[in-house]
């Protein structure tokens, strides 16, 4: 999404070059559990930028050039979609050339070992103009954009995606008007949406920003507020069949499943979530922390067990204006990938918006001090 937080201003920026090596993260100190094991990511830490220049592969093949967020997905046939929200033809949104949002991109590549190159489009064959999968009012109806929260595809091949109907920008926040459930039915190159809505309930709604990880017979969400104003992170499910029935919904109190809402599992100032299950069973969560500008994760065994202390992964002072943070589905507790967005803007002009792919992360925190 275009926007971050003005108390980020003036920070330094990281080279413009494709990729950098970074330095070690920092361990966060709010909580603190022992590790299953060592530190011991596989890999140097990296950024490689992958939208955002008018010369990257995106841009080149599907006008797919100033993006942010990248919400990366597993698909049936093993490969991973990755969403993106307000995109432009052109490498930032200044001009408005070709607004759209969301658009999907299909890679075959593992980020573990390699820079992701994208293969094809969602609604589109071979290259061309990518268009965006789903109705957005563009600025009218109430409706300012339609921004993707996450996908998740089904066993019987229905992808459901959640959005965010965004009704205005105020500064450095934004502001909802419900998220919705989108549904495909051909294999997520176009969605159709369901009417099935979640209000914001005057910005006091956790259910606005909305990660999703299928897990046998259910669909678990983590859900947060709008904005990155304070407030609850909510665990739901509910069994995938009825993904598209409100009432069939679940909340995580604590100790059981109940119908409404009354307790968080973490509370703060959240960003975008992401929660995925990792091959091994490990459970892992990222999220832009406000209150320390840094994306953070955490993990668990099972998801309603303790979450682990957030370990940070990156932080503005290496990357200016960040937000984002999703977890890449092929990564590992020490070779996890994150997609993350930067939208930097000085003196009315925006000098970068783009999303990069950060490798060589753990989920465990460094034994080194910074």
């Amino acid at each position: 999404m275009r926007r971050f937080l003005l108390i980020l201003l003036c920070l330094a920026a990281l080279s413009s070059c494709t990729a950098v090596t970074l330095g070690s993260g920092t361990t966060g100190a709010l909580e603190r559990v022992e590790p299953k094991q060592p530190y011991a990511p596989e890999q140097p830490r990296s950024l490689t930028r992958l939208t955002g220049t008018a010369n990257n592969e995106a841009c080149a093949r599907w006008s797919v050039c100033g993006t942010d967020l990248g919400i990366p997905y597993l698909r049936r046939d093993g490969s991973v979609g990755i969403t993106f929200g307000d995109t432009f033809s052109s490498p930032t949104p200044d001009s408005g050339n070709g607004w759209r949002s969301p658009v999907i991109l299909h890679s075959s590549s593992d980020p573990k070992h390699q820079m992701i190159q994208f293969d094809d489009a969602a609604g589109i064959q071979g290259d061309g103009y990518t268009p965006e999968v789903t109705h957005n009012g563009h600025n009218s109806g109430g409706e300012v954009s339609a921004i993707p929260n996450d996908v998740v595809v089904l066993p019987d091949g229905r992808q459901v995606m959640s959005l965010q109907s965004v009704s205005g920008w105020p500064p450095g926040t934004w502001t909802t008007n419900y998220s919705e459930l989108a549904l495909s039915t051909d294999d997520g190159n176009s969605f159709h949406r369901t009417g099935v809505r979640w209000g914001s309930r005057g910005g006091r709604s956790a259910t606005q920003m909305v990660s999703m990880q299928l897990d046998g017979d259910y669909v678990y969400m983590i859900g947060v507020r709008a904005g990155r104003v304070d407030g609850p992170m909510f665990l739901r499910r509910v069994p995938w069949r009825d993904i598209l029935t409100p009432t069939a919904y679940r909340c995580w109190n604590g100790t059981k499943w109940t119908t409404t809402c009354t307790r968080g599992i973490l509370r703060g100032r959240f960003g975008e979530p992401s929660l995925r299950k990792l091959q091994d069973g490990t459970w892992v969560m990222a999220y832009f922390d406000l209150t320390t500008g840094a994306i953070v994760t955490r993990y668990t065994d099972k998801p309603t067990g303790q979450w682990s202390a957030p370990t940070v992964q990156v932080t503005y002072h290496e990357l200016d204006f960040l937000y984002g943070g999703f977890i890449h589905p092929l990564s590992t507790k020490n070779n996890l990938t994150l997609m993350v967005s930067s939208w930097q803007r000085h003196s009315g002009v925006t000098h970068r918006y783009d999303v990069s792919q950060l490798s060589g992360l753990s989920i465990y925190p460094s034994p080194r001090k910074e």
